[in-house]
């Protein structure tokens, strides 16, 4: 079985043709092909003797030793001109393009080139058509964040001078007017590149060089009409407050706790966001750095009443540099699909029973805290390490209760909260975060295990669940974990 990216340029082989897979690795594809009656046999080369013996591997495991001739090449020099279609895939687009251009046999109707480069299709276009080939058919390929573009190319001889829009876009325009699933692909694509492009614009916009952000506009341009075509509104921080509201219901937060937008207009457009577990200075700086509009807190940026702001808080920060702030606290504590159960997905264990119910949806309970079932018994000292593998701890706080462990309670950030509630339902080991000294001796006293994996590590794990979920919902708009989201605590 071929994955999603060779699956895709599988499907612009033709019936019956002899190929050239240039690079060919494994010989997966050729492998394919051929074992599938598609096509007659293959040349497979690679410019390393490493893959060429993996491709050897794989001609003899399908025994396809005849209809497979591997060749120790540099791009396509050397290598016989009698196939038809010839596929690069995998590489940048600067080496595709040279490869193609010093093959100069290439430059017949007859050839199909099938072109997959990994990055960089702006310029690869451009290089073909200033070279008078030209792009039949582009599809594209979205697998987990990784998106491809693979390009069935052939030789015209017409010389043109693309512009950037086209660049960008190619003729993936013409697959998503072909409607279907093809269409659905070419519309993530044309909005990834839309973010590339919109990010380029506001780069350009903070450059010091009047000239380059003179560019700005230019490129802002560009990146409104793909946007445009693909039919996407303009996204405001409201909307972006509406989707975590239906991922974790601000209803659900405690009394007290300050969730929700604190700084900023909701309807203000947003296309950058940043994702931080706390609103520092740092992650400001590195929001403004960036051209974020918003960031997006698991802890309020206020909480506490404020008698003054001056130019080292947060909140002037904020406002100085026109970025808004929304908090999402205790509602994605407790939700379903919150911090607890992500606690379990990063153990890889099941998540079970709700310690602390606080409300429901519909029959569902909500709340803090959750029991899981490990898949055997462990040692205080074995679930200690797991942990800080699970959550990436520089060092774990641990007492050992001196009994196996089978049970466990999850507990997101300061979870101690609970602890009543979880002795009534009973468990092994307590896993949460900024266990004080009692809390520790609490647990020796009645002899359970008592692991502080930190604040920071059990809670910081919002941001990539947050993102995925804003990215499905908003493809438009760049969604950025903060680089300076970081455990401030220091160890020696």
């Amino acid at each position: 079985m071929l994955d999603k990216r060779l699956s895709a340029v599988a499907s612009f082989i033709r019936q019956g043709r002899k190929i050239i897979d240039v690079g060919t690795d494994h010989a997966l594809l050729p492998a394919f092909l051929i074992k599938q009656g598609i096509i007659p046999g293959a040349y497979g080369t690679d410019i390393r003797g490493g893959p060429l013996k993996s491709a050897k591997k794989t001609a003899l495991q399908y025994g396809i030793g005849d209809e497979l001739e591997l060749i120790c090449a540099d791009g396509l020099h050397g290598v016989p001109t009698d196939a038809d279609d010839i596929v690069i895939a995998g590489m940048g687009a600067g080496v595709i393009s040279k490869i193609v251009l010093d093959a100069h046999w290439l430059k017949s109707p007859d050839k199909r080139l099938i072109l997959q480069p990994m990055h960089r299709a702006d310029i690869l276009r451009k290089n073909l058509y200033n070279n008078g080939f030209a792009i039949d058919k582009e599809i594209a390929v979205i697998d987990g964040e990784y998106v491809y573009c693979v390009m069935c190319v052939t030789y015209t001889g017409e010389y043109i001078d693309v512009d950037d829009y086209f660049a960008y876009t190619g003729k993936m325009v013409d697959t998503l007017n072909r409607g279907g699933s093809d269409s659905h692909n070419a519309a993530l694509y044309l909005l990834f590149h839309a973010k590339k492009i919109r990010g380029k614009a506001k780069g350009l916009a903070r450059s010091a060089d009047k000239d380059k952000r003179a560019q700005s506009g230019y490129w802002e341009d560009i990146a409104r009409r793909i946007i445009d075509l693909v039919g996407v509104r303009k996204i405001i921080i409201n909307d972006i407050y509406k989707k975590i509201d239906e991922i974790a219901p601000f209803s659900y937060a405690e009394k007290g706790d300050n969730n929700g937008l604190l700084v900023g207009n909701g309807g203000k457009e947003v296309t950058r966001i940043l994702l931080a577990l706390d609103i520092t200075n740092d992650v400001i700086d590195e929001a403004a750095a960036k051209g974020c509009e918003l960031i997006i807190s698991h802890h309020p940026v206020i909480f506490h009443p404020l008698y003054s702001v001056d130019e080292d808080n947060p909140v002037y920060r904020l406002i100085k540099n026109d970025i808004a702030a929304i908090c999402a606290h205790t509602n994605i504590d407790m939700t379903s699909g919150g911090l607890c159960d992500l606690m379990a997905d990063a153990m890889g264990v099941k998540s079970g029973e709700v310690v602390k119910v606080m409300t429901y949806d519909g029959d569902v309970p909500i709340g803090y805290g959750r029991i899981c079932e490990l898949e055997k018994e462990y040692t205080a000292d074995e679930l200690a390490k797991r942990v800080k593998d699970a959550f990436g701890n520089t060092v774990i706080r641990y007492v050992d209760g001196g009994k196996p462990i089978r049970r466990i309670v999850l507990s997101s950030g300061a979870g101690w909260n609970i602890i009543d509630a979880a002795h009534e339902k009973g468990f092994d080991a307590f896993i949460t975060g900024d266990c004080k000294h009692d809390q520790l001796i609490d647990a020796v006293n009645k002899g359970y295990t008592l692991i502080d994996a930190g604040h920071f590590h059990t809670e910081t794990i919002f941001a990539p669940m947050l993102r995925r979920e804003l990215l499905d919902a908003f493809p438009a708009v760049d969604v950025i974990i903060a680089n300076s989201n970081v455990d401030p605590v220091k160890y020696l």
